[in-house]
């Protein structure tokens, strides 16, 4: 997959201007991996930046095949009510919870979900 850090930047139909940074390498998993050096940004309307909360190593997720999981990729948890999810099975749509307990307050977005006009994925080697 990506064998570094990774920077996911999403412009939705909205307009805004979001996304996730991670120094954990991605892995398909059913499972959380990953550790706690990772934030959610939002560049457009506004600036901000959310730390991760706690030390850990469940932050990641990323399923593309196992049918009997959620399928997507997200960033804190739980399943359900991530601080960042992009869906597998709707592509382009995703939400952002700005309550996530693993990342501070605060909404990467105006209103919790999303439809992706552009992603971008950058990896550092």
């Amino acid at each position: 997959m990506f064998p570094e850090s990774t920077f996911i930047i999403i412009r939705d139909t909205d307009d805004n201007v979001f996304g996730v940074f991670t120094e954990s390498v991605w892995r398909e998993s059913t499972n959380y991996f990953g550790g706690s050096n990772c934030f959610l940004f939002r560049l457009n309307p506004s600036y901000s930046i959310l730390y991760s909360t706690r030390p850990g190593t469940n932050y990641n997720y990323l399923n593309a095949n196992r049918m009997d999981r959620p399928r997507g990729l997200g960033l804190g948890g739980p399943l359900g009510s991530c601080g960042f999810w992009l869906d597998a099975d709707e592509y382009g749509k995703g939400y952002a919870n700005p309550q996530s307990s693993d990342f501070e307050f605060g909404p990467l977005l105006d209103g919790e979900t999303f439809v992706a006009e552009t992603i971008q994925i950058w990896s550092a080697v």
